[in-house]
């Protein structure tokens, strides 16, 4: 009925709908469509009514949805899918809100022209859809989780995400979206971000999908050094039931028209997802990734070689490293090339590769590459761009291994120093170079087999330059010990301040030194011994250029001190054959302030220096400046040396200490407490234990009231009564006290013609003095680099008696030496079943005063040979002259480095009557051992049995007994061997010895060693130089001198004869046993056959020395030395004419006295050695005496 409700209902619509429509349609359509609104009702549904126009140019649509669904988002939702299905050309609409719970929205739809596909048409397909993009949020993703992940984890998923998504990326993504972006989040790898490139028509959105948030400061400079532009950035915080948010950013780039970012989508991605997390440094290398399509990690090879250029201290900046990089395409990508094909374990054509030893094949690719980028560099445009992409080549060909290849964050390489020309000088054998963002690393070795520290440097530009000249040092106090001389620095480039949480900082730091540890060991060998064979194992991923290389050892240096145990930790993660010997110190391990093995090694130095002044400083008071404090270990045990030390004045940098009068034993008792508080200072010394005048001073106080006490013991002037601290320092280091001991850190002396920015210790510019400028008698050296070098050549030349550096404080790196190989050989008696793991520590430690007591049997050798050498007349400086250049040319001194003059300077010096000081010859010893060393190991000395006693004397008694014959299986046998020989050579026979023995007989290194070590055996040289040094330090030091000068004279007179008499390739043994019972049971009654003036010389001489404090027969034995040599000669006479040699010694010294053979070796000895012709005259003119003498006798 027309009054009904539905027809109500239906005239209500009909005024409703658009007329314009109506008009076009059929009344049974509009009869339909009618229909098809009044049976929606109220009921919340989606509905669309399609119909096109009569001419097929227009469609048009009217949807119905629940009201509260509607908004813009879903208009254009909708106006999507129509255009979608439709190919619309464009649309328009009209929307229609009322009381009704349903909205209606009019669509008025442009066909293209001719559009046939009204017919393909599926009105239900298109409502489907329009369901699906009206309904809500919530129901959206809860249904279409079910379809994406399926029914369990759809309907988990949905109840995690369905109100995870925030508005804001409701309006800007669809419910698909949001599927994909579920499936991303979920997939993400801890804190690592996830990127996406979605190419638009213009540019590339990029989505990045984090675990924590990203700050635009964080994110903004990485996109800009990759070089593409930014257009729009939009971030969403998305926060899943009951878990963390994670956070997505949307972000518009532009690239160049050069640049196709589709290209590289993959690339770019792994970029920046590596940048954020700081994988990768955001700089002007990335670049490279974008315009040359080069893979993140490959562009980090490149970066990191620009680094390393940048420490060998190349003027170029990283910025015009990576723009030439970037401008010269077909030169990089030859680069990359070369370095792909010289380290990359998988490619093709290379043949096998065991223990990733590089193979011929490889080498014969790399060849051709080198030619060809050669030719490429020659088409760069600019001088600066061809150096640096050479330099760039350089290094890659100096580079032996990388463990580019085995997936880690951090890059190591192993490179040669003495294959890169431009590479500062010193240049070692081995360098290792650490590089990621969190830390840069360097690591040399100036042997296979080599140790020193590894330093914590706050040097971020120059740590490699830093590194290197403490190096050279390192190589020098390596002479006493079996490893070369190594020193590693890192700067770790992530630090929180110190100042805001110390405890973080100092973590930070740990594991920087972790990574660089890492670093090390990646390209490291390692070494197992399985049934008694040692295997060597090149770690997987590896292809080298070099020999197997196994042996890496680190030490505590500046930073590091407390690292020993993280080091050790690393070790064994990496499962290194060192095990814990791999870094000494360690909770396992000797330690050395207890030992003060330092300070009591150094000690020997200073007990040696008095001694030539005739002081004991044992039981003598003798005054001292000192630099340090009692909580250290170096002058904390130093000060603890002596009961007779009067320390007048010290320092550190907080504290000033005065005690101008002290009495030494109240002074030692209190320093003794404040060694064993814990981490005291100068202010908890009793200020009432220090005497008048005295007194504990801040160095930050303005100033410091000067006392009477002071002026006198420090020489100030009388009307000075204050100064600041710096000025009372100054002065303190210029007073006239017997010792300055530095135990402390810092340099506090240098040469007169050098600036305080060639020291490179600013913090103690404003103390410094010149070595002019000591009125110190003595300096000792505990602490490193206490001086310089030319400091102390200064000092000396002014009368002061110092050593140097590396002679004073060898103890430390001799103590961790002796701890290295003592380890191995327990972990070798632990493979053999010798000992239990049970009783290893225990028998490590047990040996702690044994390995003392071997340690200063070093530093009291070393200080032995240097004040024989002191003592020699200024003819032996010509000698000492050629030899010096002999160490230039083959032994790798370095002249301007050590601070040796020049050969035209020091033979202006021996015009002036001066010779070589103390610091000079103290270098020199030290290249004679280590080039000696090597001269030996190279040689078949080392595999002599008779130097097996040499291998078990290098250990603590308690060691050789318990080990047995595992000592002879000792990895390191034959270099311990070496060492022990080449040090004893040298500190018997004299810097010279060899060099003298060489050039007088032409004969080669091991022939001179073998009969130097033979004369001593045939002799018993050693046993009576033992018998020297244990008289008591007050015997007159011109008496001892004396006394060790001539057991040198006879030594190396005797080696010369035996060059002469023996063939060069009897073993040892054979050599001794010729001569040793005939010399030994001549040798007691040789005086009885002296007569005439020999005998007058021999009995003065005895007598002389009793007087001195020699024993009767120590004064017998050393007065008839210089007859002594003779009895090789009277041996071989004897053995050749068949009489008793005692009848042949008889007539022999007879003749002797006869024609006043004695008178005429003195006038030989007399002639000058200037030149090499001299020395050999000398030489000459002796052996045909002494020949002519026993042909006579024969």
């Amino acid at each position: 009925a027309f009054d009904s409700h539905s027809a109500a209902a239906l005239d209500h619509e009909l005024d409703r709908y658009p007329l314009d429509e109506m008009l076009q349609m059929e009344p049974r359509e509009i009869l339909d469509t009618m229909l098809g609104i009044l049976g929606l009702g109220q009921r919340r549904k989606t509905r669309l009514f399609l119909r096109p126009d009569i001419y097929g140019r227009f469609m048009t649509a009217m949807v119905f949805l629940p009201r509260d669904r509607y908004n813009t988002s879903v208009r254009l939702r909708i106006q999507d899918v129509l255009v979608r299905h439709l190919n619309a050309e464009s649309l328009d609409h009209s929307v229609h809100l009322d009381e009704s719970v349903l909205a209606r929205v009019f669509y008025r739809i442009q066909l293209p022209q001719d559009w046939q596909g009204y017919d393909t048409v599926d009105q239900n397909v298109i409502e489907d859809e329009l369901v699906m993009a009206v309904r809500s949020w919530k129901e959206g993703v809860d249904i279409q989780a079910v379809t994406v992940f399926g029914e369990n984890s759809g309907v988990e998923a949905a109840q995690v995400w369905d109100e995870a998504f925030p508005p804001n990326y409701r309006v800007r993504f669809g419910i698909d979206d949001a599927m994909e972006d579920i499936s991303r989040f979920t997939a993400l790898d801890g804190d690592r971000p996830a990127i996406y490139l979605v190419p638009r028509e213009t540019g590339v959105r990029m989505k990045i999908y984090s675990a924590t948030a990203i700050t635009l400061t964080t994110l903004m400079p990485i996109l800009g050094e990759l070089g593409v532009e930014v257009t729009d950035e939009y971030p969403f915080h998305i926060t899943p039931r009951n878990r963390d948010t994670y956070h997505l950013y949307d972000v518009g780039l532009l690239a160049g028209d050069d640049v196709n970012i589709s290209s590289v989508g993959k690339l770019l991605e792994d970029t920046v997802a590596a940048a954020i997390v700081g994988d990768i440094a955001a700089d002007s290398f990335n670049k490279l990734v974008l315009h040359q399509g080069l893979a993140p990690n490959l562009v980090a090879v490149l970066r990191a070689y620009g680094h390393y250029l940048r420490q060998l201290q190349l003027p170029n900046s990283l910025q015009f490293m990576a723009e030439v990089l970037l401008a010269n395409p077909a030169v990089t990508a030859g680069l990359v090339e070369y370095f792909e094909t010289r380290f990359d374990p998988n490619i093709d054509g290379v043949g096998t590769e065991p223990e990733g030893q590089a193979s011929a094949e490889r080498l014969e690719k790399l060849d051709a590459i080198v030619d060809s980028l050669h030719e490429r560099i020659d088409q760069v445009a600019t001088l600066d761009a061809d150096r640096l992409l050479r330099h760039y080549l350089t290094v890659m060909q100096a580079t032996d291994r990388t463990n580019v290849y085995t997936g880690h964050g951090w890059h190591s390489f192993k490179l040669a120093p003495q294959r890169i020309p431009f590479a500062p000088h010193p240049q070692p054998l081995h360098e290792i170079w650490v590089h990621s963002p969190e830390i840069s690393g360097v690591h040399f070795r100036f042997g296979a087999i080599a140790r020193g520290g590894l330093r914590w440097s706050d040097r971020r530009e120059d740590f490699r330059t830093e590194v290197l000249s403490l190096v050279q040092t390192q190589q020098t106090k390596n002479a006493v010990i079996v490893p070369q001389g190594a020193k590693g620095g890192f700067y770790a480039h992530q630090l929180p301040d110190p100042a805001v949480d110390r405890n973080a900082w100092m973590e930070a730091g740990r594991e920087a030194y972790r990574t660089f540890m890492r670093g090390m060991l990646d390209i490291t060998d390692n070494q197992k011994t399985v049934d008694g064979q040692r295997i060597i194992h090149t770690r997987d991923n590896i292809i080298r250029y070099d020999d197997a290389d196994t042996y890496l050892v680190v030490a505590a240096d500046k930073g590091t001190a407390g690292f020993s145990d993280t080091a050790n930790e690393i070790a064994a993660e990496y499962d290194h054959w060192l095990g814990d010997a791999y870094a000494s110190g360690g909770s396992v391990g000797y330690d050395h302030k207890e030992m003060g093995i330092t300070a009591r090694g150094a000690f020997e130095s200073v007990k040696s220096h008095f001694g030539t002044m005739g002081v004991d400083v044992e039981t003598e008071p003798f005054t001292v400046v000192g630099i340090g404090d009692m909580s250290g270990d170096v002058f904390g045990n130093g000060m603890r040396r002596s009961r007779h030390t009067k320390l007048v004045a010290a320092f550190n940098h907080l504290h000033i200490f005065i005690d101008p009068n002290p009495d030494p034993d109240v002074a030692f008792d209190e320093r003794e407490r404040l060694y064993f508080k814990s981490r005291s200072t100068w202010r908890d010394y009793d200020p009432d234990l220090i005497s008048a005048g005295g007194g504990v001073f801040d160095r930050s106080a303005r100033s410091v009231e000067i006392t009477e006490q002071m002026q006198q013991v420090f020489g100030i002037a009388d009307g000075i009564t204050e100064m600041t601290p710096n000025e009372l320092l100054k002065t303190v280091l210029q007073a006239p006290v017997d010792l300055i001991y530095n135990g402390g850190i810092g340099t506090y002396i240098k040469a007169s013609d050098e600036s305080h920015d060639d020291v490179g210790d600013r913090a103690n510019d404003p103390i410094r003095i010149n070595g002019e400028q000591i009125q110190a008698k003595v300096v000792g050296e505990g602490g490193n680099l206490g001086a310089t070098q030319a400091g102390r050549v200064e000092a000396a030349r002014n009368g002061v008696l110092i050593n140097m550096d590396a002679i004073d404080n060898s103890g430390g790196v001799d103590a961790s030496d002796h701890e290295v190989n003592i380890k191995i050989l327990i972990d070798t008696m632990l493979a053999e079943g010798v000992i239990n793991q049970d009783e290893r520590s225990d028998l490590l430690l047990s040996m702690t005063d044994e390995v003392a007591e071997l340690v200063l049997a070093t530093n009291v050798a070393q200080n032995a040979l240097l004040r024989l050498e002191e003592g020699l007349e200024d003819d032996w400086t010509p000698t000492l002259i050629r030899h010096t250049a002999w160490l230039e040319e083959h032994a790798g001194l370095n002249r301007e480095q050590e601070a040796i003059p020049s050969e035209e300077e020091l033979r202006k010096r021996l015009n002036d009557g001066e010779g070589f000081v103390t610091p000079e010859l103290a270098i020199l010893a030290s290249y004679t051992k280590i080039q000696l060393m090597q001269d030996l190991l190279d040689s078949p000395l080392v595999e002599d049995e008779w130097f097996n006693d040499w291998l078990y004397a290098y250990f603590p008694q308690t060691m050789q007994q318990r080990a047995g014959d595992t000592v002879l299986r000792h990895p390191l046998a034959h270099e311990i061997i070496a060492m022990l020989v080449a040090n004893h050579v040298i500190d018997t026979g004299g810097i010279t010895t060899v060099f003298r023995a060489q050039e007088e007989t032409g004969a080669d290194v091991r022939t001179v060693v073998e009969s130097f070590l033979a004369a001593q055996e045939i002799y018993l040289i050693n046993e009576y130089r033992r018998e020297l040094e244990a008289l008591p330090n007050s015997l007159d030091a011109d008496v001892r001198w004396e006394a060790g000068y001539g057991l040198r004279r006879l030594t190396d007179r005797l080696t010369r004869w035996i060059i002469h008499h023996q063939r060069a390739d009897l073993l040892m043994e054979q050599r001794i046993e010729a001569y040793q019972d005939q010399v030994q049971a001549l040798l007691p009654t040789l005086t009885d056959m002296f007569i005439g003036e020999t005998k007058q010389r021999f009995e003065d001489d005895r007598d002389r020395l009793i007087t001195a404090g020699f024993s009767q027969d120590l004064a017998a034995r050393s007065a008839r030395i210089f007859e002594a040599y003779s009895l090789l000669d009277i041996v071989e006479l004897s053995e050749s004419i068949d009489i008793d040699a005692r009848r042949v010694a008889g007539i022999f010294f007879a003749l002797h006295e006869e024609f006043g053979v004695s008178n005429l070796l003195e006038l030989i000895t007399g002639l000058s050695r200037h030149t090499r012709w001299d020395s050999l005259s000398r030489v000459s003119m002796r052996e045909d005496l002494y020949t002519w003498l026993t042909e006579l006798t024969g």
